[in-house]
């Protein structure tokens, strides 16, 4: 659809569930996730549905595919060998390769993959340790390191535009607030300081600000933030749960989900939390929204 909500396309036309959709940089690709073929898979279409193409096929589920910056490559996590580990393709689905190798009970081990804005490093979340850390690794899957030590959980690995730092969410106070660090882990800065949850840090594109949800006060709201700590605002204050904020690329808009009842629909807003639009109207769930390239 159109930024305002305008010309909505179907773009799969199947009995299956389709997720998680992702742009190539470019804007000609989407990946995403289908269950049309009884199991969790990648596929691969055009902008406009056509070409739909399966790229991934294993006895395990194969969730979260996110393009590299230079188009070439896809990420993904995957259950195939018997826990959620880390792998990349070739955007048309040759040459998959396991990048993180790990003998964990937990169905959920290494997950939340992220590339640097240059293509080189991959930050991750894993419970190889025990505890829900932050880790990064080379492209290639070598050199992985832990980035946080903490007796709480920590997720949620946002870079900066300029990949010089990394957002994340931890629960080492007691309750979950945003940090900041830089990419090899030090300097590790609280941001928010809350008794509630504060979840899915998302930096503005000129790097100064970071958007995120929050329960604070009996439902998720959406709170921005400068980089540095200071200045935080509550920009959306509803009875209604507001989750998931995503900035537009020339950083002039808020793309959030909705979801009053259990009824999930995508709208936008300025960035200062006015002129909230829906974009989405219908009594089932919307989800999954990103913004084109």
């Amino acid at each position: 659809m159109d930024p305002d909500g305008s010309n909505q396309i179907r773009l799969t036309h199947d009995n299956g569930a389709n997720r998680h959709p992702a742009w190539s940089p470019d804007g000609s690709k989407i990946a995403f996730v289908s269950t049309r073929d009884n199991d969790e898979e990648i596929y691969i279409m055009d902008f406009d549905g056509i070409n739909q193409i399966r790229l991934t096929s294993s006895l395990g589920w194969d969730r979260d595919p996110v393009f590299s910056p230079d188009g070439t490559k896809i990420l993904f996590c995957s259950s195939r060998d018997g826990s959620c580990e880390i792998y990349i393709m070739d955007a048309d689905g040759r040459n998959q390769k396991r990048l993180t190798f790990n003998t964990g009970g937990s169905p959920d081990i290494d997950t939340e993959p992220a590339w640097s804005p240059d293509g080189s490093k991959i930050v991750f979340t894993s419970t190889r340790d025990g505890d829900n850390e932050i880790y990064i690794m080379d492209a290639d899957g070598s050199d992985q390191t832990r980035l946080t030590l903490t007796a709480g959980i920590d997720e949620s690995p946002a870079w900066s535009p300029d990949g010089s730092k990394i957002a994340f969410t931890s629960q080492r106070s007691g309750n979950s607030d945003v940090y900041v660090m830089n990419a090899d882990g030090s300097s590790q800065t609280r941001l928010t300081q809350t008794q509630g949850e504060d979840e899915t840090p998302a930096w503005s594109p000129d790097g100064n600000k970071i958007v995120f949800a929050s329960y604070r006060v009996n439902n998720y709201d959406i709170y921005l933030i400068d980089a540095n700590g200071e200045n935080i605002r509550w920009i959306i204050n509803s009875p209604d749960n507001e989750i998931s904020p995503l900035w537009s690329p020339d950083g002039t808009k808020i793309l959030y989900i909705l979801n009053p009842d259990g009824i999930s629909d995508i709208y936008t807003m300025n960035t200062d939390g006015s002129n909230q639009i829906p974009l989405t109207f219908n009594p089932y769930i919307d989800t999954d929204p990103v913004w084109w390239p």
